[in-house]
């Protein structure tokens, strides 16, 4: 209410500016409390009001009643709109003692210009985005994996006995991609990974291509394409959560292209941290 200053201010003004601007929502006991309260502060701050009303409870009578009367002149909901005699009629049963002319004077104003309620839900404050430890023990996706190891650190394929299709059954719990199988247990950390669509393999479909930070990569055979999208979601979602930043290039005097060096570990940093860091590459 200190925001709102109605000095020299009519009383179907000050009403009409307020709930323009302030959302008026909720039950009716809580909009009649949020009138009550614009009552006294009208009486505190109006000269003109606090000279030719008793109180704030005057006040709130009347500001009661213009918000009826609005309703009922520009509802929509009344054939029979409300006239002038049946509203003072209202009035003359209260503890009112506003003189005819005031009041007339306030009947035309509603008439001729409607109040608009603001009914806008206030907007929630942003809720803090959970730490990385929180999800660490979050399970993003579970079900059935066919895979095969596809390429290996060195940058060479796996011996023949090494690189067939084995289905495991597949969790990404946090950062960790684990594989299970009569009690064989295989984990990939998925930072810094990325996972995409291959369609070099013609007898095999749903195929995802997963490439890791240590140049490892993995076929991985999903139930069918709804299947196969969840999981490149699930994991490149905990890929961006958990990977940090390309350490520099390395200085070298070869001509030969020298590419971004990725971390071996996951970030340290918050995903507020990672959040501001890429708006202000953007901005920059």
């Amino acid at each position: 209410m200190q925001y709102f200053n109605f000095d020299n201010y009519k009383l179907d003004d000050a009403v009409r500016v307020f709930v323009e601007r302030a959302p008026l929502i909720g039950e009716n006991s809580t909009r009649e409390g949020i009138l009550f309260h614009l009552s006294k502060h009208l009486y505190e701050t109006n000269t003109a009001l606090r000279q030719q009303l008793s109180g704030p409870d005057e006040i709130h009578t009347l500001v009661c009643a213009l918000m009826m009367l609005n309703t009922d002149l520009h509802g929509g909901m009344v054939d029979r709109k409300m006239t002038y005699n049946q509203f003072e009629s209202n009035l003359r049963n209260t503890e009112a003692t506003i003189d005819k002319g005031t009041l007339k004077e306030l009947y035309n104003g509603i008439k001729s210009k409607p109040i608009i309620v603001n009914t806008t839900q206030p907007a929630e404050p942003p809720k803090p985005l959970p730490t990385l430890e929180q999800y660490e023990n979050v399970i993003h996706k579970q079900g059935s994996l066919v895979k095969k190891n596809f390429i290996l650190m060195s940058g060479k394929r796996p011996g023949m006995f090494k690189r067939g299709w084995k289905r495991w059954d597949a969790e990404l719990r946090g950062s960790k991609l684990a594989f299970s199988k009569g009690g064989k247990k295989v984990e990939i950390i998925c930072h810094h990974c990325i996972a995409s669509r291959t369609m070099t393999h013609r007898n095999r479909h749903c195929v995802i291509l997963l490439v890791c930070a240590d140049d490892r990569q993995f076929l991985l055979q999903a139930v069918d394409d709804t299947d196969m999208q969840e999981w490149m979601h699930a994991i490149n979602k905990v890929a961006a959560m958990f990977s940090a930043l390309p350490m520099a290039a390395p200085v070298s005097n070869s001509n030969k292209f020298q590419p971004h060096s990725l971390p071996m570990s996951r970030t340290k940093c918050s995903l507020e941290e990672q959040l501001q860091n890429h708006i202000t590459q953007l901005i920059s």
